[in-house]
């Protein structure tokens, strides 16, 4: 999506460069520009310049420079739609319906078709991709459990209690990231989080380019009724379960939201 040509010149013309400076930096007139210290780089004698005529800023120390566009975006460190934004604000300019570029048409269209190759993918023979994964035998969603469980032991005892028409076991090694704390890239490179996301089937509510595997969350691809987290009474085993919850909190909150997942205590 793009901001319509005529609106971004009317904003360009608009937004007069040297007000827009003075929000950051104290200038002073000299020569038909304005200078002052530069906020790129640390200095004691001012080199940046703002030209007014030619709208542009430039430092003569570290060699800065563009429009009051750009300016926003280096000091804002903002992307150039939030930049855009900024300045329409400072301006009273209203934001206008935003125009779909082909760039976004086929950019949307091949998002669309990775994430149904993900999807497919990920539906495809579960029980041999994830490790120690056990399946149950039916395949109506309506009637499917899965509980996620603490380690091999706790997997073996459930695999005997529990009815493998419909329950499925999904055990956890150890203790997993703290995905409240964690950046995406190591949450992403954790595999008992991407396997958890797999087996769950829904995919993840997270945009962000270390999430290269899992596709965009989808309620109506999970494979289960029920999520089960089943895990030892005592310390380590609340502390897994809240681990576990937490996974869910941040990357599927909508599990939550709509009532599946459980604790069996």
């Amino acid at each position: 999506m793009r901001f319509p040509q005529a609106w971004l010149d009317e904003l360009r013309e608009r937004a007069d460069i040297v007000s827009v400076v003075s929000r950051y930096v104290t200038l002073n007139p000299k020569g038909g520009r304005y200078w002052g210290l530069c906020p790129f780089h640390g200095e004691k004698t001012a080199s940046f310049s703002v030209n007014p005529q030619r709208q542009m800023y430039y430092c003569f120390g570290c060699h800065a420079g563009g429009s009051a566009i750009n300016f926003v975006m280096e000091m804002e460190r903002a992307e150039f739609k939030d930049a855009v934004k900024i300045l329409a604000e400072q301006v009273h300019m209203e934001l206008p319906e935003m125009i779909e570029s082909r760039e976004d048409a086929v950019s949307k269209s091949e998002k669309e078709r990775l994430n149904i190759k993900k999807t497919l993918q990920s539906a495809n023979d579960m029980q041999n991709r994830v490790q120690k994964f056990i399946d149950c035998r039916s395949r109506d969603v309506n009637l499917r459990e899965i509980f996620i469980v603490e380690g091999d032991s706790a997997a073996g005892s459930c695999k005997i209690a529990r009815d493998a028409n419909f329950q499925a076991i999904m055990p956890v090694r150890g203790k997993i990231l703290n995905c409240l704390k964690a950046e995406y890239d190591k949450v992403f490179k954790s595999e008992i989080i991407t396997d958890l996301a797999k087996v769950l089937g829904c995919g993840v509510e997270v945009k962000s380019k270390a999430n290269k595997d899992l596709s965009t969350f989808n309620l109506d691809n999970l494979r289960w009724n029920k999520v089960i987290i089943c895990t030892d009474a005592d310390v380590d085993g609340f502390q897994i379960r809240t681990l576990i919850l937490t996974m869910i909190y941040r990357l599927m909150p909508t599990l939550i939201q709509a009532g599946k997942v459980y604790i069996a205590e």
